[in-house]
């Protein structure tokens, strides 16, 4: 298939210094994060992708999403099975404030396969 879609799901437990409770007592919070990611397989050396990433906090604010995240770039087969990806990632932290931090990022990722 030219066309695969991907979904994942992780829990994380957030942890500052060491310890995973603010300085009150109150608990840092716990994450889930949700993945989706749709690649296409052109048969040729260049496939592109697309990723979008959702993060609720769990427990501490009632499971609101707390960040996201959009990718997408494409990946390049190189000989000797490596690969290069080069991507964009647009992300949005701390959506519950009222100016919510905004993170661009373009990047440049090398395998190398042993």
């Amino acid at each position: 298939e030219p066309v695969s879609l991907k979904y994942h799901i992780k829990f994380y437990r957030l942890y500052e210094n060491g310890e995973s409770h603010k300085e009150d007592g109150a608990p840092l919070g716990d994450l889930i994060r949700n993945k989706f990611t749709i690649k296409y397989k052109s048969g040729k050396k260049i496939n592109p992708y697309i990723s979008g990433g959702l993060f609720h906090l769990y427990i501490t604010n009632n499971g609101k999403m707390d960040e996201y995240r959009v990718l997408f770039g494409f990946s390049l087969d190189l000989p000797g099975k490596n690969s290069m990806k080069i991507f964009y990632i647009f992300k949005k932290e701390d959506i519950a404030k009222l100016n919510p931090d905004e993170i661009n990022v373009f990047g440049i990722s090398y395998r190398i396969k042993l």
